[in-house]
């Protein structure tokens, strides 16, 4: 089961939806303001120890995959962000969603980060 998680940058405050299958998450919200969805996935930084990446290979290879020769664990968030001002652009909300990442979802001395924004047509 996937959870959503949707921040209001004015509000701080976060919801949790479950309904991963829509189009966008101001679909869920239904509040018709614009929102801009951001991926943000989080990796390990290299020469870090990676178990989970190492054991869902380990069982891979028993269960037949033989061919399987690394796998490494990554974690995606997707972040709905309802704009402080209109005429935000794509570069501030980078900016508030690194913010986010240096605060809590990421631990600088193990891991990398990767921002996207995500197209809601």
């Amino acid at each position: 089961m996937v959870w959503l998680y949707t921040i209001c940058s004015r509000k701080k405050k976060a919801t949790k939806l479950l309904k991963p299958d829509c189009k966008s998450i101001s679909t869920i919200l239904g509040s018709g303001e614009m929102t801009i969805d951001v991926d943000v996935t989080i990796k390990l930084k290299r020469g870090v120890a990676d178990p989970e990446g190492e054991n869902t290979k380990k069982a891979l290879n028993l269960l037949g995959f033989t061919n399987v020769r690394g796998v490494k664990s990554m974690k995606t968030f997707r972040i709905a962000l309802e704009p402080e001002t209109a005429d935000a652009d794509e570069e501030t909300v980078k900016q508030e969603v690194e913010e986010m990442c240096r605060k809590l979802l990421a631990n600088p001395v193990i891991h990398d980060y990767d921002l996207q924004v995500v197209n809601n047509d």
